[in-house]
């Protein structure tokens, strides 16, 4: 299984650098939609939709992927909707606080049908303006910052975990594997200063954006291991061998991209400076 899931991480590390340098935005777009849809059709199972449903799921994301393009080049409109998206997230990081102990009720179909809008469509959108306004440099760096936060909180909650984090939502997450993902973020945050030519001000206002993007990667994480256990299930799916389904490695993605793009677009255009 260990082996199977190496590879399956290689291959896929491999595929995202490729689409990243070498395709333009718009084929970038397009490879990235697809991941998209399939993990629609992933959240439509986990709300409980039977065939027919998914398909229907999938078609309606692919519409809505087709009209968020059309914002791409439009600041008046894709900035609001990053903002709802942070706004978003860190109501549910309030909420997820509140179940750490207690799952509850499973949410109900239609609210999550609802509440895969801004899962889905919005976290490509982020990803689509960055690749095309800031290069794909940042966008491997969005990359980058989720995947370097996830291996600092397994290592340090494996070596030092203690204290568990939410134990009714994800028993093996612990608050020293959080305090590892944040000093793996910001020792990535810093490099990305150095490397992405910023001063000291906006240096000091790039790690704080990274530090809450690590953040909300994490509510992302827990928020699909919530979907998952009350749904009695262990994975999203079973389309990437020794790693589950596509939102099984998307999760984190889709909280950390709306942040860290919107604070990007903030900080070239020098509003928080």
């Amino acid at each position: 299984m260990l082996r199977q899931r190496i590879l399956t991480a290689l291959v896929l590390a491999g595929l995202v650098l490729a689409a990243l340098f070498w395709l333009s935005t718009r084929e970038f777009a397009v490879i990235l939609g697809v991941v998209v849809i399939l993990s629609a059709r992933e959240w439509a199972t986990l709300s409980g939709c039977e065939s027919a449903g998914q398909q229907a799921y999938a078609g309606g994301t692919l519409l809505l992927l087709m009209l968020a393009w059309i914002m791409r080049d439009r600041p008046q409109w894709f900035l609001p909707i990053l903002g709802l998206s942070v706004l978003f997230w860190s109501t549910v990081s309030v909420w997820l606080w509140q179940q750490r102990h207690d799952l509850g009720a499973p949410l109900e179909q239609r609210l999550l049908l609802v509440i895969g809008i801004p899962v889905l469509i919005i976290p490509w959108l982020a990803m689509t303006v960055l690749h095309a306004q800031a290069g794909p440099a940042w966008v491997l760096f969005l990359f980058l910052i989720v995947w370097v936060a996830d291996s600092g909180a397994y290592f340090a909650g494996r070596r030092w975990g203690r204290q568990r984090l939410a134990p009714a939502i994800s028993p093996g997450k612990t608050w020293e594997g959080v305090y590892g993902a944040l000093m793996a973020g910001a020792g990535l945050a810093v490099i990305g200063a150095f490397s992405f030519g910023l001063g000291l001000v906006q240096g000091l206002l790039f790690v704080v954006l990274c530090l809450l993007t690590t953040m909300l990667s994490i509510t992302g994480d827990l928020f699909e291991s919530l979907i998952k256990r009350q749904r009695g299930v262990k994975d999203s799916g079973d389309l990437l061998p020794g790693h589950g389904g596509i939102l099984d490695r998307v999760d984190s993605l889709t909280a950390a991209a709306p942040v860290l793009v919107l604070g990007w677009w903030l900080l070239q255009s020098g509003q928080l400076t």
